[in-house]
């Protein structure tokens, strides 16, 4: 009996999966063709960033592990290949412009709606913070869309769907754990798209119950892993902690940079179009509080849509910090619901909602453009600079070529070519020579990726051997390049 349950689901599942992409194809080619576009630079442009060197030189999929990232270690053996340049970023966008659709295809909202919202989506510029990581945004956002498949699996109400829904849940938040907030936020975006229509503020607080003890058992499953795994939480998730010096300073500061982000202000916002969505909020609402005639549907419309705000904001305020960029992308919908909501519920405004969307996706792509190039140009300028590197070695030490010799470096390079097209922020325009501080285990990465010996191992710099450091001229001198004891020193500035 219940194989026979088990088939019939599966079935009515491929026909539903079958008649969603039929349904559908219009939206999902434009969405995905978009994407595409206005990510050409990073997509057809090979190049390295800041941490693709460890994933390149390390290929194995106990790094995924190593760092906590349990669904991508998964991933990696289902689709080795996703892990790859172009193919990565490709099919990040697909899953993207999936992902869009899917958490809003439920309802009841005309195709026009529909596309408008999966492209203000699509083209939000946090995402392309993320895709710099190329060796692992594919997982990361196959880890989102399956986050929104859990919920859509969740909101079927058949128990036989529940255990896959936790699965992928698990392995969306443990891909990436930002995609706990993309959850909350396709819940929260759901349930206001239910109350419009149904106007029952209980049927609305019911419906909300059942996916978040999903994602509560899904992150204590992870959690539970990670101590038996790994004894506890590493430090790169305790360094986002805001919390240390009280509750008020974390709530401070998490609601601070809440501000920023609706604002576009400062280094967290000011690469977005959300003060002009705010602003069309808050009008949008004050015209909600003073239609009096419908006061109290009005108020328990806001009061849902206060909650979508703190979920995309959910892990802002758990952790008491601004987190990175990168970090943000539940704040991709953002843009994308408000103005499909005024564009849908407003006929007089469908005109500016059209218009406004087509600048703010223009607004977006020429920030998402600048920051590829960046990237682009700062990768060629390192590859020169490593190159040079390299010819100094080998013209002083051409023997280091048989590993007879240990390699370290000290200082940092600051590229004094500050080309015009370099204009990034955060990750985007980094330099390998600059990063950390000046960090040894990344700049000899970066050299064997572009053809230095792979045997070649890091050595350390000694207090005594410092003395003799002190003493050399620095980059680019060829003397910058001095062998000391069995370590092969190069010195990149005084």
């Amino acid at each position: 009996m219940v194989k026979k349950l088990n088939n019939i689901s599966l079935e009515l599942l491929l026909v539903d999966i079958y008649e969603f992409f039929i349904k559908y194809k219009f939206i999902i080619l434009t969405g995905f063709l978009t994407g595409i576009i206005i990510n050409a630079i990073d997509i057809f442009t090979i190049k390295f960033g800041i941490d693709s060197e460890v994933y390149a030189i390390i290929d194995s999929p106990q790094i995924y592990y190593d760092t906590q990232r349990y669904g991508s270690w998964l991933l990696y053996y289902l689709i080795p290949f996703a892990r790859y340049h172009i193919v990565s970023q490709i099919i990040g966008i697909f899953t993207l412009t999936l992902a869009g659709l899917l958490t809003v295809s439920r309802h009841n909202l005309p195709n026009s709606a529909k596309l408008l919202f999966v492209l203000l989506f699509v083209t939000y510029p946090n995402f392309a913070f993320l895709q710099y990581f190329y060796f692992q945004s594919a997982y990361n956002f196959i880890g989102l869309l399956l986050v929104v498949i859990a919920y859509r699996l969740i909101e079927k109400n058949n128990i036989l769907l529940y255990i896959p829904a936790v699965i992928f849940l698990f392995i969306g938040i443990s891909s990436y754990q930002s995609n706990i907030a993309v959850f909350l936020s396709v819940m929260m975006i759901n349930v206001i798209l239910d109350y419009l229509d149904n106007k029952n503020i209980r049927i609305s607080i019911m419906h909300m119950i059942k996916p978040t003890i999903m994602l509560i058992i899904s992150v204590l499953i992870y959690y539970i892993i990670i101590i038996f795994a790994h004894k506890g939480l590493d430090g790169y998730h305790s360094d986002f902690i805001g919390y240390k010096h009280g509750i008020i300073e974390g709530l401070g500061n998490a609601f601070t940079n809440i501000w920023r982000v609706l604002s576009s202000n400062g280094f967290q916002g000011s690469h977005t179009a959300n003060i002009i969505i705010t602003v069309l909020a808050i009008v949008y609402v004050l015209y909600f509080i003073i239609n009096y005639k419908k006061y109290k549907e009005n108020i328990k419309f806001i009061f849902l849509m206060l909650l979508w705000l703190l979920s995309i904001f959910s892990l802002n305020i758990v952790f008491g910090s601004a987190l990175p960029i990168r970090a943000k992308l539940a704040v991709a919908f953002y843009p994308a619901f408000i103005l499909m909501l005024v564009y849908y519920f407003n006929n007089k405004l469908k005109c500016l909602v059209i218009i406004l969307s087509v600048f703010i996706i223009g607004f977006h792509t020429v920030y998402i453009v600048k920051y590829q190039m960046s990237y682009y140009i700062s990768f060629k300028q390192d590859e020169v600079t490593a190159n040079n590197i390299i010819n100094k070695i080998y013209s002083k030490y051409p023997e280091i070529n048989t590993g007879k010799y240990k390699i370290n470096f000290t200082g940092v390079v600051d590229n004094s070519n500050k080309h015009p097209l370099i204009n990034g922020k955060d990750i985007f325009s980094a330099s390998f020579f600059s990063w950390d501080g000046g960090n040894s285990y990344r700049i000899l990465s970066f050299l064997k990726l572009l053809g230095f010996p792979a045997e070649i191992s890091l050595g350390n710099i000694t207090d005594d051997m410092m003395n003799n450091v002190k003493d050399m001229p620095a980059y680019p001198d060829n003397d910058c390049v001095q062998l000391i004891n069995d370590t092969v020193i190069i010195k990149l500035s005084n």
